[in-house]
């Protein structure tokens, strides 16, 4: 939603939609480890399953 940039009011709006943005695109780093250990927690599931003979 950038607007044109055409009164300053507008400059508002695309502060707050890139402030936005940055956050969405880089994930706390509590949320990365947790999603990483999730996946190798799973991963080792799965070996264990394949490893049953």
């Amino acid at each position: 939603m950038v607007q044109p940039k055409q009164i300053p009011e507008c400059y508002r709006v695309d502060l707050i939609d890139t402030l936005i943005q940055e956050q969405q695109e880089t994930p706390p780093p509590g949320v990365e480890r947790v999603l990483v250990q999730s996946i190798e927690q799973e991963e080792e599931g799965e070996d264990a399953e394949t490893n049953l003979s």
